[in-house]
């Protein structure tokens, strides 16, 4: 856009330049009217050249705001792989949980079962337990 309106204010100038030079045969009196249209000349080159800083500034301010827009976009997208990551996790942990839940359940039920045969083999061995009183007989 800069470059555009450069060239508008040299075509300006040139134009300018060209109508003053066929121009500078005329009467006097016409030189005068020459220099106040080369003086509106000028001001409309000067107010391209503005309008042209002016356009270069906003490109500039254009290409910020796109940087930036660059980095809030890679910043979500490291906070979404971050929540995928810390999700997965969290299945994982809920997968060891149950697991480790089943487990327990297991050796709870094989504690209970020993727990049994344990009373069990208590008994049974208090049968043949040799006492006093049958040693005297």
């Amino acid at each position: 856009m800069a470059g555009a309106t450069g060239q508008i204010a040299r075509a300006i100038n040139d134009e300018v330049t060209r109508s003053a030079v066929s121009l500078s045969g005329l009467s006097h009196d016409s030189g005068r009217e020459i220099e106040r249209v080369a003086a509106g000349a000028e001001r409309i080159v000067e107010t391209a050249q503005t309008i042209a800083a002016m356009a270069g500034q906003s490109a500039s301010g254009a290409n910020d705001m796109a940087e930036g827009t660059s980095r809030v976009t890679e910043a979500i997208l490291q906070v979404s792989a971050t929540s995928e990551q810390t999700s997965a996790s969290a299945e994982e942990v809920s997968a060891s949980t149950q697991q480790l839940s089943a487990q327990s359940e297991e050796l709870a039920a094989t504690a209970s079962q020993m727990k049994g045969m344990a009373e069990a083999l208590n008994r049974a061995t208090a049968r043949f337990v040799v006492g006093p009183s049958s040693i005297a007989a």
